[in-house]
């Protein structure tokens, strides 16, 4: 095998492993145990080394490297928050398993952690012919494969949602803890 072959039974090993973790993991915390969780899945993976985008000739298929991460979750664009009903907003998404909101270059996100449904136990898509035109046209040209998901801004609580919102627009009227004397 070359140094940077991927074996497919290595592959197949760490998508159980995968399967099993999200299956067992049933918690309020989720999407902070999804980082742990990849970083304990990517260590006992046999792939140890896995080559940076630079070190691969230029026409390598970055999908036989990687562990499925554009199929692991899905994004969608909102709106910059401008008003506490706008936040308000957000905390209900984080209050929702499996979803955290994020920014990057001042856009706002909405993160939904969840595997695509034809992603298979060796990443690969089960039902490549029939994936959805998102899917098509999606390139790795500029995608996450050497990303280590760091974001500008990232909330997976209500609380942290609550004291940037506090902190960006001021106390909301009526939220003292104290009564006016």
């Amino acid at each position: 095998m070359k140094r940077n072959e991927v074996n497919r039974d290595d592959r197949v090993e760490a998508g159980e492993h995968l399967t099993l973790l999200i299956r067992s993991l049933r918690c309020a915390a989720f999407p902070a145990a999804v980082s742990v969780i990849n970083k304990k899945i990517e260590k006992n993976m046999k792939i140890k080394n896995k080559p940076k985008r630079d070190e691969l000739p230029e026409d390598a298929d970055l999908c036989t490297y990687c562990q499925g991460k554009c199929c692991r979750y899905f994004a969608l664009g909102l709106d910059e928050p401008v008003d506490w009903e706008d936040f308000e907003h957000i905390r209900w998404y984080v209050l929702h398993e499996f979803a955290t909101v994020f920014t990057e270059d001042a856009n706002w996100f909405l993160l939904v952690h969840t595997r695509c449904k034809n992603l298979d136990a060796q990443y690969r898509c089960a039902d490549y012919y029939n994936r959805p035109s998102i899917c098509r046209t999606y390139t790795t040209a500029r995608c996450e494969y050497d990303d280590d998901w760091v974001y500008d801004k990232y909330f997976e609580t209500p609380e942290q949602v609550q004291e940037y919102a506090e902190a960006f627009l001021g106390p909301r009227e009526g939220d003292q803890i104290r009564s006016g004397r």
